[in-house]
């Protein structure tokens, strides 16, 4: 998280939650429930990043660099069409979650 976004993170955290709870309450519907985590993206959201604040964020992520959107719909795509996960959270993010 970042000092500012507590509302922000809060709800990202609640996800995970919901993933888990609507993932066993769907399964009798065949419905499967999983939540991709992207991490640092380049997107219009992190393009006002300053150089200073982007480049500490990259120090930590082990692949040393921000991931491209369409690194996260490759996910999204092999997610959708692995047919026995469910309740699964799956971490998209060159690496940062392993350092915390």
């Amino acid at each position: 998280g970042f000092p500012g976004d507590s509302c922000y993170g809060a709800s990202k955290a609640g996800l995970s939650g919901l993933t888990n709870v609507l993932a066993i309450e769907l399964a009798k519907r065949r419905i499967r429930v999983n939540l991709v985590v992207p991490g640092f993206v380049m997107t219009e959201m992190t393009a006002g990043v300053s150089e200073k604040a982007r480049e500490a964020i990259v120090a930590k992520i082990p692949l040393r660099r921000m991931g491209e959107a369409d690194e996260i719909a490759d996910v999204c795509y092999w997610v959708a069409g692995s047919t026995y996960m469910t309740g699964s959270t799956i971490f998209t993010d060159g690496g940062l979650m392993c350092g915390l």
